[in-house]
């Protein structure tokens, strides 16, 4: 059998994995344009898998998904605005900068109480989850990105 611990922490390093291979990959790109799109790219596949796939089925309902699919949209589109600064600069920035808080806590609304309402059904021979792994790839998602800027990358 599985452990699930090792099973969630392999899980956060692969995805760590992929931001830094991501990451290392744009910043040896040939173009700005081109960490652009590559950052569209990697946002769009995390969100979609981890935000959309990551619910559990029994609970996974076409409004469910459509919900955490346009909040992802929200966040992608918003941070593209954003233009990568650390304070908004412009008027648009600091909307896009509310719009991914907004979308941010939606996402993390729904998951919350999809969590409760799972907790509900829980046996106690089911398994631990340990969700809190996925920490280790946003903190290199985001360490990464500051080491970019601070090392003088272009931002997008």
């Amino acid at each position: 059998m599985v452990d699930p611990y090792k099973a969630a922490l392999q899980n956060a390093f692969t995805a760590s994995a992929a931001i830094m291979g991501a990451l290392a990959i744009g910043y040896t790109g040939p173009h700005p344009e081109f960490l652009k799109m590559l950052n569209t790219f990697v946002l769009s596949g995390i969100v979609g898998y981890q935000v959309v796939w990551g619910v559990t089925p029994a609970l996974h309902s076409p409004l469910m998904s459509v919900t955490n699919a346009v909040s992802g949209i929200i966040i992608v589109g918003g941070m593209m605005v954003m233009n990568g600064g650390y304070l908004p600069a412009n008027f648009p920035g600091l909307l896009a900068s509310l719009s991914v808080a907004i979308a941010s806590l939606n996402i993390f609304g729904g998951f919350l109480v999809t969590q409760r309402m799972l907790n509900m059904f829980r046996r106690p021979t089911d398994p631990l989850e340990y969700n809190y792994l996925m920490g280790i790839a946003a903190l290199t998602g985001a360490l990464g990105y500051f080491g970019g800027v601070q090392m003088g990358v272009p931002v997008p």
